[in-house]
This record gives C-alpha cells, sequence and structure tokens, in this order.
C-alpha cells in the first residue's frame, strides 16, 4: 500500500545565493587583510633569529679571546671555525669584539644587526654580557663598539629592542 501526500513537496535549494557568497568573500579577504602583515613580520623575525644563532659559536670564541689576552678580537680572523654565512644571512663581520650580521633578503625592511659585547666596569675578572640591536645594558655595564643595526625594532626579538 502506497501513501502520497496532497501536499505538494517543496524543492530544497542547495548551494550558496549570490548575498551569501559575497558575505563569505567579505570575511575571507577581512582575514586575509589582517592574517599577511602578521606573517610578513613572523618571516622576517624568523631571518632574524637565524642570525642571532649564527653568533652563538662566534659569542663564545670572543669571550674565550678576551679572557686569554684581555681585550677583543680586532676582526674575524682572529678567532677559528666560525660559520659565517645561512640560509638568510649573507656575512658575518666583526670589528672589535662587535658582531654584524648582514642578511640577504629582509622584503626591502633594514638588513643589518649589531650583537656587542657589554662589560661590567669594575669586577674582575670581567663579566661580559651580550646585546644586540637597540637593547640597553644593565647598571654597571658598558657596551663595546657601534650599533649598526639598521632594522626596525617590530621586527627585533624581544631581547634586542
Amino acid at each position: 500500500m502506497k501513501f502520497y501526500s496532497a501536499v505538494k513537496l517543496k524543492h530544497h535549494q542547495y548551494g550558496f545565493w549570490l548575498l551569501e557568497f559575497l558575505i563569505s568573500c567579505l570575511i575571507i579577504s577581512a582575514l586575509c587583510a589582517v592574517a599577511i602583515p602578521f606573517y610578513q613580520t613572523y618571516m622576517v623575525r624568523t631571518k632574524v633569529t637565524e642570525g642571532i644563532a649564527l653568533t652563538g659559536a662566534m659569542k663564545l670564541s670572543i669571550a674565550e679571546h678576551y679572557s686569554i689576552y684581555g681585550h677583543f678580537p680586532a676582526n674575524i680572523d682572529q678567532i677559528d671555525n666560525i660559520k659565517t654565512s645561512g640560509n638568510y644571512v649573507e656575512n658575518i663581520n666583526m670589528n672589535n669584539g662587535a658582531i654584524l650580521v648582514e642578511f640577504s633578503d629582509m622584503n626591502g625592511k633594514g638588513s643589518s644587526l649589531s650583537v656587542r659585547p657589554a662589560l661590567a666596569e669594575n669586577d674582575l675578572p670581567k663579566v661580559i654580557k651580550w646585546h644586540c640591536g637597540y637593547a640597553q645594558p644593565p647598571a654597571h655595564f658598558v657596551i663595546q663598539g657601534e650599533n649598526h643595526t639598521d632594522m626596525p625594532s617590530q621586527y627585533l626579538v624581544s631581547a634586542c629592542r
């Protein structure tokens, strides 16, 4: 026995209306407009982090040279076995203990970062702390070398601001 409804079945609509589609496009474009600058900043910070990581072995060698000879090495040739380039780092130079990291491509942003030693004023043996970018030393420390950082502080890691 078959039962048929006397009421005509409604046709269900499948898919989007034009207005729903336009609202979806608006939401997606707003999310992209917010996400793309954050992603670009993240990528620049990743490149800066690689540069800071490459200075790790160099800082150790400079501190060792200072503890043996009582002064910072004049240039990079006075320390051995140092990696001076990476995926995003074009070159690493040194001048009297101050390290200058030069980046290859930073999307038109500043492309160098200084990592400088700071010496305690009256402590013997001398205590060395490292400061990068625009960071200020704690009280009773004197930073050695010049700051050649030309990168906006928003792209630096928090320790270098």
